[in-house]
């Protein structure tokens, strides 16, 4: 009888370690299962967080200034550091779970586990599920391809907004220039009034020293009309036709005064009348000269007229006297 109970004690004791063990597998294999949960989360939040960025990353703003180009690329570097923090932190943070799930590991001489097999001696029993520990390292590779994508992607937006910012600036540049050619036209304007206005006054003259002097004045005016020809309306004709011969081309975009046009997105806008206007102001400035020689050459009839007379009146005086 007591060989029997002995029996009973050992396997009574054979029994619990059993049941010890599969309570300790067990306890393992639910934190590995929580683990693998954690995993699939994480992985979750970052192929949200990806779809946001690509979305951001295809969309394409409508520049059409300097500092449009300029807030769109701070945006863009923003967004680099954002992503290559979230690689540094959430995207190690997955890879390191994953490599603990999959280094976590149960055996003993009554059973084992990894996940997701289990094995057991008593009773027999081998149940393994090899997807979901490969799910493991392909969510990994999947968020890695993702931020890859998200790199080149990157790197287009990059391309598109320095191409828009190059393009603002020599449009900048080029509405600089017109700047200063609108001065340059006003300020001919102004002074082709003033000698309008002194072409078409006519002086009393009295004496011949009168006629020899506004002759002079007349003189200087001519010579004064010469060298703002030469100088000025040369300059103004200089600025005008390189302003219109400007034009800068890429695969992206291109411009000339007042003409922009982009592929990304699609975008087109002409002005042809400020680009005729200046053609105006040049034929205006041409045709108003013309204007100042034939009146320069009306005051100068008038003037050598009161000149011979004055000059044969005082013949007459010199007679009588």
């Amino acid at each position: 009888m007591s060989d029997k109970w002995q029996v009973l004690s050992d396997l009574s004791f054979k029994m619990l370690k059993i049941c010890q063990d599969h309570l300790s597998r067990e306890e393992l294999a639910e934190k590995t299962r929580a683990l693998n949960n954690n995993h699939m989360s994480k992985h979750e939040q970052l192929c949200k967080w990806v779809a946001k960025s690509e979305a951001y990353l295809v969309s394409r703003e409508h520049v059409h200034t300097v500092n449009e180009a300029t807030t769109q690329l701070t945006i863009l570097d923003l967004f680099v550091k954002e992503m290559a923090s979230m690689k540094e932190i959430r995207v190690a943070e997955l890879n390191n779970l994953g490599k603990e799930i999959l280094d976590r590991k149960y055996s003993t001489e009554f059973s084992s586990y990894v996940l997701e097999h289990t094995t057991s001696k008593f009773p027999e029993f081998d149940n393994e599920k090899a997807e979901i520990r490969s799910a493991i390292s392909e969510r990994e590779t999947e968020i890695a391809e993702k931020f890859e994508h998200l790199k080149e992607i990157e790197a287009r937006k990059r391309v598109v907004l320095n191409d828009h910012l190059a393009r603002e600036q020599y449009a900048a540049q080029t509405r600089l220039m017109v700047g200063g050619y609108n001065d340059m036209f006003n300020q001919l304007i102004a002074w082709i009034n003033q000698k309008e206005a002194y072409l078409t006054s006519r002086e009393k003259i009295l004496c011949v020293d009168d006629a020899e002097k506004e002759l002079h004045i007349l003189g200087q005016y001519v010579e004064e009309n010469k060298m703002t020809k030469e100088s000025k309306v040369a300059a103004l004709n200089k600025l005008g036709a390189e302003i219109l011969s400007r034009k800068k081309q890429t695969e992206l975009s291109e411009y000339f005064f007042e003409m922009t046009s982009y592929k990304e997105p699609e975008f087109k806008s002409d002005k042809p009348e400020l680009r005729q206007s200046i053609e105006d102001h040049m034929k205006e400035i041409a045709s108003k000269w013309e204007t100042l020689a034939d009146l320069a050459s009306k005051k100068r009839h008038v003037l050598d007229d009161h000149l011979a007379r004055e000059q044969y009146a005082a013949q007459t005086r010199l007679m009588v006297g």
